[in-house]
């Protein structure tokens, strides 16, 4: 289960580099377990076990301040285009429907 949620959540980073980089991070176990001598071996399980949690718990940070800035610059895309429309609806003071200047008509 742990290696599978680990492996869904790399899935869901952003930049393929980042993904990549925990891919290779993953897999390094591999490569330096079995040149490991036997009393060293749980030692170096934990460390990288710390060192796939760290490497993770950077990228989510990353992640979610990329989504920060995305949903500011989203945020502000739409309160300008919500301007540009009300600038274009508005009327100058005496131009609209209801008579010269802008008044009221009396009854």
């Amino acid at each position: 289960y742990l290696v599978g949620g680990i492996h869904k959540t790399v899935s869901y980073l952003h930049f393929e580099d980042w993904r990549n980089s925990m891919k290779e991070e993953i897999d390094r176990i591999n490569k330096i377990l079995p040149y490991t001598q036997s009393r060293e071996k749980t030692a170096t399980i934990q460390q990288w076990i710390q060192s796939v949690i760290d490497r993770i718990d950077y990228y989510k940070v990353a992640h979610n301040q990329l989504l920060k800035e995305v949903a500011t610059s989203l945020e502000l895309a739409v309160w300008k285009a919500k301007l540009d429309v009300d600038e274009d609806t508005l009327e100058p003071l005496g131009q609209g429907k209801e008579g010269s200047k802008g008044a009221r008509k009396k009854r």
